[in-house]
């Protein structure tokens, strides 16, 4: 499954800045209450969660390998 350019796997960064790597390791659709569904994204070490919205705005950005 990908969404957005971003698929299981993936090794990404949060844009805030703390510098930490995270590999994505689910992603759970979550209906929208007043707009699009979104996508939670769940990493393997779960010390971080990110979304990923309808128009692909999320605060990670992959590292590539």
């Amino acid at each position: 499954m990908e969404i957005h350019g971003f698929k299981i796997g993936d090794k990404v960064r949060l844009k805030d800045g703390d510098g930490r790597t995270h590999i994505i390791k689910e992603f759970v659709k979550v209906p929208g209450l007043h707009g699009p569904d979104f996508y939670r994204v769940i990493f393997e070490d779960d010390s971080a969660r990110d979304h990923i919205f309808a128009d692909g705005w999320t605060q990670m950005r992959k590292i590539e390998q």
